[in-house]
């Protein structure tokens, strides 16, 4: 078997998807809005914004991150409110959509 490179989704040239999870996507994003004492963990960690399939969920996570650089709090109102000052809310999925990540708070939980 010829050996691969794997640089930026591309392997051998040729474009590829790499996999993908939504609900553990929303699950972190539930985590970051829940529990703010798991935030140094997950923002100085290696997960950035890029890390997210779902463009919203990109946004999202931009918006708790700058957030937290600036101290404050970080719930999904002032993650939302963040998100329509800078003009993204709507392609974010709106408040309902960032509001509903807390119902993915039961599965990330146990996260530790």
């Amino acid at each position: 078997m010829a050996d691969r490179e794997l640089t930026n989704n591309l392997i051998d040239g040729e474009q590829k998807n790499l996999p993908y999870d939504l609900e553990s996507e929303r699950a972190l994003l539930a985590l970051c809005l829940k529990n703010s004492s798991k935030l140094d963990a997950i923002l100085k960690g290696r997960i950035t914004e890029e890390d997210f399939y779902d463009a919203r969920h990109k946004l999202i996570y931009n918006a708790i991150s700058k957030l937290y650089v600036n101290s404050s709090n970080i719930d999904p109102y002032t993650v939302a409110d963040y998100l329509r000052k800078e003009g993204t809310l709507n392609k974010a999925g709106n408040n309902e959509y960032v509001i509903s990540l807390i119902d993915s708070y039961a599965v990330s939980a146990n996260a530790d």
